[in-house]
């Protein structure tokens, strides 16, 4: 397994480069600050640091977990145990709803034997 100590070096320098750069355009420090050298030098250190102490690689695969034997994985009910009776749906369909407010009148029904 490869640790990539160099790119971490890089990536460490040019975020305590970077910083540093913020810290002056914001005037936090001063251009003659010391800490404006060490920033970068840190930041090369703790790259690499990070570099070699990071895990790598995929995280491993979760173990799966499963449901005891005695109870059922969907329901939650022991195997075996009575299913409650399901109600047949004896309710007659529903009406379509009336519009008390509609100006609009049905056609009265013909018979179907008359014609004239």
């Amino acid at each position: 397994m490869r640790k990539r100590w160099l790119l971490g070096a890089i990536s460490g320098f040019f975020f305590g480069l970077s910083l540093s750069l913020i810290l002056v355009g914001l005037h936090v420090v001063h251009l003659d600050s010391k800490l404006l050298t060490l920033l970068p030098v840190i930041g090369l250190v703790l790259g690499i640091v990070g570099a070699l102490t990071a895990p790598r690689g995929r995280a491993p695969k979760p173990v799966p977990v499963t449901a005891p034997s005695d109870v059922s994985e969907f329901t939650g009910t022991p195997p075996g145990a009575p299913v409650p009776p399901t109600e047949a749906m004896s309710a007659p369909p529903p009406e379509p709803p009336t519009h008390a407010n509609s100006s609009e009148t049905p056609a009265p029904e013909q018979p179907e034997g008359d014609n004239s």
